[in-house]
């Protein structure tokens, strides 16, 4: 059996699984998908495999070896995320960004994906409320910086926490859909589930901060910050990492990035009515001007500690010239155009990185680091020198440099 979903010109092949059809329509109910038999002319852009050795097996192009499930729910689930990367490579001009995002007075606020932030349990949480849900896991971003829903259903981890309250356990009650042991779908309609190929712009970036025993509170976050999450959400891409910066960085400085710190469920979900729900919301307001930022983000810099040789590497190190630094609110991103990649700076590496613009040593740069902060632990500082280094060469960042310097009297 072949599945051919709009907007993928590929089928997905369902062999000894097709029973699993009328599940994948309660999911993704408003992404138009066609049933028919296989073709065996035709290459399919995923297959899947029903109850090999006991278990369904998913297998992809992009797959290094076959997804491997046990339950149908989580089979569907998987297959999602592949149908969702199968789309994306048919739409090369979009962006995906790993966020939730919900619709207030016609703009949406997203939610970039950080780890363990209750991310799925607030977007359920605004629904119960009556706001429409665009993305609990997987938004595109169109050319024109539009935010494009999948249709697909909102998935909660089981079990709820134990501080969802009242309103949620009864929507999720009211509203529950395909379950297992560790995932349950809320199904969801219009309005409250954007359909297929809904497009809103952006509105705002809201960082999640799930604390304990807080009082909610959303508070402007510096969009170099905001920066960080954004690029370390893409998700797929296509094309080059300079491109994907530049756009990313000019979304963000027009648009506003806040902090929510929250404990309560029901607080987070006020704070966010009361701030975004008019249209004219000062909390939509453009955001101030800034500089600049970076994609396949990687934190350069503050690693922790690793034995290593204890003699400091004396060989001097130059910027790789190719390598484009870019700056916003005072944080530091790198652009490697030749490896398409994009590279977070935290302070300490963004003050190497600017006494590299001469030839530098890992003792050199221990020497001016301690000097310039004399409360530092010095061997810490030798360690964290050592692994930067070995980081920033390893990615080519920077370069043997031809000849040994001068001595430096560089300053911080």
């Amino acid at each position: 059996m072949d599945l051919t979903f709009k907007g993928i010109p590929q089928p997905i092949r369902l062999i000894d699984s097709g029973h699993l059809v009328p599940l994948m329509r309660k999911i993704v109910m408003s992404w138009p998908f066609v049933v028919g038999e296989s073709d065996p002319a035709t290459q399919p852009i995923i297959v899947v495999r029903g109850k090999v050795s006991g278990s369904y097996w998913i297998e992809a192009p992009w797959l290094d070896e076959p997804i491997v499930e046990e339950t149908d729910v989580c089979t569907v689930c998987s297959l999602i995320i592949d149908l969702v990367r199968a789309w994306f490579d048919a739409h090369p001009a979009v962006l995906c960004m790993h966020c939730g995002a919900v619709e207030f007075a016609g703009r949406l606020v997203v939610f970039p994906s950080t780890n363990r932030s209750g991310k799925s349990t607030l977007i359920a949480r605004l629904a119960a409320e009556g706001v429409a849900v665009h993305a609990d896991d997987l938004l595109p971003l169109t050319q024109d910086d539009e935010g494009m829903s999948l249709g697909i259903s909102p998935r909660l981890r089981l079990p709820l926490p134990e501080n969802a309250g009242v309103t949620l356990t009864r929507f999720v009650m009211e509203n529950q859909g395909a379950a297992d042991q560790r995932y349950k779908y809320l199904e969801l309609a219009a309005p409250l589930l954007a359909p297929f190929g809904k497009r809103n712009p952006i509105g705002a970036f809201v960082l999640l901060e799930r604390q304990m025993r807080t009082a909610a509170e959303l508070l402007p976050a510096p969009r170099g910050f905001g920066l960080q999450h954004i690029v370390r959400q893409n998700f797929v891409r296509q094309g080059s990492a300079v491109a994907m910066f530049a756009r990313l960085r000019a979304l963000i400085e027009v648009r506003p990035c806040y902090r929510l710190i929250y404990s309560d469920l029901d607080e987070a979900v006020d704070i966010l009515k009361t701030s975004f729900a008019a249209p004219a919301s000062v909390a939509f307001a453009p955001s101030v001007a800034a500089a600049s930022v970076v994609s396949k983000p990687t934190d350069v810099g503050g690693a922790t500690g690793t034995a290593l040789r204890p003699a400091m590497d004396r060989t001097s190190y130059c910027r790789n010239p190719d390598a484009l630094v870019e700056i916003l609110d005072g944080e530091s991103f790198l652009v490697l155009g030749d490896q398409d990649a994009i590279f977070y700076l935290n302070p300490i590496a963004g003050a190497i990185w600017r006494m590299l613009a001469e030839p530098l040593s890992e003792a050199q740069a221990a020497m001016l680091v301690s000097a310039a902060f004399p409360d530092l632990d010095r061997q810490g500082v030798r360690r964290d020198i050592r692994i930067l280094f070995k980081e920033m060469s390893a990615r080519k960042l920077i370069l043997s440099a031809p000849h040994e310097p001068p001595a430096k009297t560089t300053q911080l």
